[in-house]
């Protein structure tokens, strides 16, 4: 099964320099760490699990931060080849 087929787990959307997001909403434990540092990307849903909204709206610097501080590694960063380089 592929990430595209289990959008209510993962979501996934274009970010600045062609980085790639992708959020597992499973591994979400709703600590909010990546909304302190990218509001307009991230938020929670009402059950404490991330939700993905614009990751184009911030610089890749506060990508790579927000994806640092998630303590269970939900927010994964693939280049444009689908390459994962976080975690």
């Amino acid at each position: 099964m592929t990430r595209q087929e289990v959008s209510d787990e993962f979501q996934e959307k274009e970010g600045p320099e062609g980085i790639r997001v992708v959020v597992d909403r499973s591994a979400c434990i709703g600590a909010a760490d990546c909304i302190a540092v990218a509001p307009a990307v991230f938020r929670l849903d009402e059950r404490r699990r991330v939700v993905l909204l614009d990751p184009r709206s911030v610089d890749e610097s506060t990508l790579w931060r927000a994806a640092e501080r998630c303590p269970t590694d939900a927010i994964i960063l693939e280049d444009a080849q689908g390459e994962q380089l976080y975690p």
